[in-house]
């Protein structure tokens, strides 16, 4: 799509002097979506005690896999610099400019603006070549819009800084992304994932901001368009998101926030709203949004989303005339502040901050209520269903997806917006977590779980070719297919689940075909909710009954999560259940397992 623009315009034709937003100078402007708030949370910043970046902070990861000890200073000098910022944009006298240029100052100072953990087996960030991250953009977006925003305030306190911050951007960003074609997330070796959208709407706002010579602005565009076709152009044309609604804000949804940059600068010459493929993918949100802040989660993806993504699906929703994205936005905002006060979030997405509050009010006033529907994205193989009080998705795909866990033909099932049986998602990032030998052996990652079968004890397997044989939907149930996922050593030859959702719940019907004349089958059951074995099927949280088949043996495993920051922010509680209803089958076995409210 962004190649084939560049083939049929000319890019030299289109005029960049949009405006991104007012700068700080515009008083009428800022006072009107700033105030107390932003003052009162910069005034903790006065007198700052500017956290260290330690070596010994940066080794923890390559030691001990360890990535928070560098993570915690390096986002609490980001967030104070937001801060800081706010309250200047909402006061506007000075009072915050001295601590501000502080932090400015030690940003620039930094070896390095990415994270220890994204330094491909470096242990020390090398000065001499400037390596770009998703933070290193990320940090070089924050310092070229503060940059823009605190222009003249800057000339005035300190006209040395703003030298030092156009030095910095061009030294860390511009010379080394129109340099290279060798850092993976470009795509000209492999496939990229979200890091490709991610820093390259980053890097368009940079040169948009601060390349002022029309040939390197142009020669950085066009560079930028023929590398997120390689993210584009490979994405499945139902517009799914393999790695998680989560995800979506830093994959689709940071390429909206390219398409939208283009728009806004270019006065809407540069229109990309009306391609198909892209609607669908910036839809995503709308098919798999349960209620409050919860998404149906698949691979890493958590299952709230806490960010402040709201102006992206608003702003979205009035681009492509979709007015389910607006109500979107509206009722996560509402939700998001009900659970998390704006403070305790992270502000590195500075863009993200400041449209939040630009949008803000328009976003409250929205009153038409958000309606999800029943949607198969068949490219993708995901399903996502509603009915009544009930919420059920489900996945087909492959078990090498990015951010990928063996969970094919795996499901979960919410009751009015509470977890009932549930993907687990992913704890803390660290070391192991991406090193495909170890990440396996990691609890959240295997398919025993989720709300699979373990088969003559064996596990779904790791691999592009361990997939989903087929995933149709017939009605309003969902067949999948799936045996080819488990390996030869399973004795599997074929596996099949039906899942339908009904107006009193949910019935998994499994069939199952194995090559020798006994087998053992496991399935299992993740659920955040207390399950007591009874004589009519297992209770969970005292209102769901699952009812199995009988002849079964059934064990309860207790995973405690309340030691996991991401887990415990997801769940809400100290452990996750895994029930394990156990068969001893001879060459097939037929089962069907309900879920209902007691």
């Amino acid at each position: 799509m962004f190649t084939k623009w560049l083939q049929e315009n000319q890019l030299a034709e289109i005029r960049f002097d949009g405006v991104l937003f007012p700068t700080a100078a515009d008083r009428e402007f800022w006072s009107g979506c700033t105030g107390a708030e932003e003052i009162a949370q910069a005034e903790k910043y006065l007198n700052f005690d500017w956290p260290l970046l330690r070596a010994s902070h940066f080794l923890k990861f390559s030691k001990e896999g360890d990535r928070l000890a560098y993570e915690g200073p390096y986002f609490a000098r980001r967030d104070a610099l937001a801060w800081l910022l706010l309250g200047e944009l909402a006061e506007y006298k000075g009072r915050f400019l001295p601590e501000l240029c502080d932090g400015i100052f030690l940003v620039c100072e930094e070896s390095y603006w990415g994270l220890s953990a994204h330094l491909w087996g470096r242990q020390l960030p090398p000065v001499e070549e400037p390596l770009i991250d998703l933070y290193a953009s990320e940090t070089a977006e924050f310092m070229a819009v503060l940059r823009y925003l605190m222009a003249d305030a800057l000339e005035s306190y300190c006209p040395a800084l703003l030298q030092r911050l156009d030095y910095e951007l061009q030294r860390r960003i511009v010379t080394p992304y129109l340099n290279r074609k060798d850092l993976v997330w470009m795509g000209y070796e492999k496939r990229v994932n979200n890091w490709n959208p991610w820093i390259l709407s980053n890097i368009l706002t940079v040169f948009l901001l601060q390349v002022k010579d029309r040939q390197v602005l142009n020669a950085g565009i066009e560079k930028m368009f023929t590398e997120l076709d390689h993210y584009y152009i490979p994405m499945p044309q139902d517009g799914g998101c393999d790695e998680g609604p989560n995800y979506w804000d830093v994959a689709g949804g940071r390429l909206f926030v390219f398409c939208d940059r283009l728009f806004v600068f270019s006065g809407g010459k540069i229109n990309f709203f009306g391609d198909e493929k892209l609607r669908k993918i910036l839809q995503f949100l709308v098919h798999s949004y349960i209620s409050g802040c919860r998404f149906a989660n698949f691979a890493d993806g958590s299952s709230r989303i806490m960010d402040n993504n709201d102006y992206i699906l608003y702003v979205n929703g009035l681009r492509i005339g979709d007015p389910r994205l607006c109500a979107l936005a509206a009722s996560m905002k509402k939700a998001q502040a009900a659970e998390a006060p704006l403070w305790t979030r992270r502000l590195t997405a500075l863009c993200g901050e400041l449209y939040g509050r630009i949008y803000s009010k328009e976003i409250d006033s929205y009153t038409a209520a958000f309606h999800g529907e029943i949607t198969v994205l068949e490219d993708t193989q995901l399903a996502f269903f509603r009915n009544h009080r009930w919420y059920c998705a489900a996945k087909g795909g492959y078990n090498a997806e990015s951010h990928n866990h063996n969970d094919v033909a795996g499901f979960m099932l919410y009751f009015d917006g509470q977890p009932v049986l549930v993907d687990p998602g992913c704890g803390v990032y660290r070391k192991e977590t991406f090193q495909p030998a170890l990440r396996y052996r990691i609890w959240t990652m295997q398919s025993c779980w989720h709300n699979l079968p373990t088969v003559n004890g064996q596990d779904q397997c790791f691999g592009r070719e361990y997939r989903a044989d087929s995933f149709q939907i017939n009605g309003e149930t969902l067949d999948i297919s799936f045996a080819d996922t488990y390996g030869a050593e399973s004795g599997l030859q074929s596996a099949c689940r039906n899942i339908a959702l009904t107006e009193t719940g949910l019935q998994v019907r499994d069939s199952f075909v194995f090559s020798g004349l006994s087998n053992t089958l496991t399935e299992n059951f993740i659920t955040p909710l207390l399950p007591v074995v009874t004589e009519k099927g297992v209770l969970l949280g005292e209102k769901f009954l699952l009812t199995v088949p009988t002849s079964c043996h059934i064990q309860i495993d207790r995973q405690e999560i309340a030691q996991d920051k991401k887990l415990f922010a997801d769940w809400k509680t100290e452990a996750l259940y895994r029930l394990r209803v156990g068969f001893e089958c001879e060459n097939t076995w037929k089962g069907t397992f309900t879920l209902q409210v007691v």
